[in-house]
C-alpha cells in the first residue's frame, strides 16, 4: 500500500531521492514531537494555574475569616452599647422619678424659650423665686 497517493508529491520527492515512507515516518514523528511539547506546556500551564488559584483561595478565606471575626466582635460591642444604654436609661427614669420637680424646670425651659414670663411659670406651678432665678438665666443666655 502506498502512503502517499499524489502523483506531484511522489514525483517531488523522487526528484529529491527521498523514500516517500521516510518522508511520512519523518512527518509523523515531528507531529507527534510537537504534540508532545505542546501537552507538556499545557500541563505546566495547568499547574501553574492551579497554584495560583489555590494561593487565590487561601489569601480569600483568611479575608473571610477576618472580617468574620470583626463582625462578630462588632456584634459583642453592640450588644454592651445596648445593654449600657438601656441601664442608663434606667437610671435616669429612677432619678426623675424621685425628683419629680425636675420635670417642672424642664416644662419652665420650654416655655421661656417660647417667651413665656415668670409669671407665665408661677402659674404652672413653680414658687417665685424659682420662675424669676429662671427667666433670669434665660435672658442671660440670650445675651451671651
Amino acid at each position: 500500500m502506498e502512503l502517499i497517493q499524489n502523483n506531484a508529491i511522489r514525483a517531488f520527492l523522487e526528484e529529491l531521492s527521498l523514500d516517500p515512507t521516510a518522508v511520512f515516518l519523518t512527518t509523523t514523528t515531528v507531529v507527534s514531537l510537537a504534540f508532545c511539547f505542546l501537552s507538556i506546556y499545557l500541563f505546566i500551564s495547568l499547574h501553574n494555574h492551579k497554584k495560583l488559584t489555590n494561593e487565590r483561595y487561601e489569601y480569600l478565606t483568611g479575608q473571610l475569616h477576618t472580617i468574620t471575626n470583626a463582625s462578630v466582635n462588632i456584634g459583642h460591642r453592640v450588644k454592651d452599647i445596648e445593654h449600657n444604654m438601656n441601664h442608663a436609661i434606667n437610671k435616669q427614669i429612677d432619678f426623675e422619678s424621685r425628683y419629680p420637680e425636675l420635670k417642672a424646670f424642664d416644662k419652665a425651659e420650654s416655655l421661656l424659650k417660647k417667651g413665656a414670663s415668670a409669671e407665665d411659670l408661677i402659674a404652672e406651678g413653680l414658687n417665685r423665686p424659682e420662675a424669676e432665678l429662671f427667666s433670669k438665666l434665660h435672658k442671660a443666655k440670650k445675651v451671651v
